[in-house]
């Protein structure tokens, strides 16, 4: 039912609240059949639309906090069921300010004579 077995998907850890990761499609070669998608176990950063397949973000994303998912999605035409997994890559970008590691630095200065 689903079109493949996994999608791998990268995209930056910017990216905003409702923006698009990707899209999952499913087809039934039964006539009249509508297929749902839900998750086989709900992440807390995304959504999915159950009637188009869209997984949005659902919130701030942070790569330093969580750099890949691996997501199950199910599709269903209500008695029939397929699972896919949707991987997704987090790419780095300039958010962080630098940070001295030490907070007392000395130094030894040596005079010769």
């Amino acid at each position: 039912m689903l079109d493949v077995g996994t999608y791998t998907v990268e995209k930056a850890e910017d990216i905003g609240p409702g923006s698009v990761i990707t899209t999952v499609t499913a087809s039934d070669a039964d006539k009249g059949e509508t297929v749902t998608y839900s998750w086989d176990s709900t992440p807390a950063d995304f959504t999915l639309d159950e009637v188009s397949g869209r997984i949005l973000v659902a919130g701030n994303l942070d790569r330093e906090q969580t750099a890949f998912y691996s997501l199950k999605v199910k599709a269903t035409d209500g008695q029939n069921v397929a699972t896919t997994t949707v991987n997704i890559t987090l790419t780095d970008v300039n958010d962080n300010a630098p940070i001295f590691t030490t907070n007392t630095y000395r130094s030894v200065t040596y005079v010769l004579l």
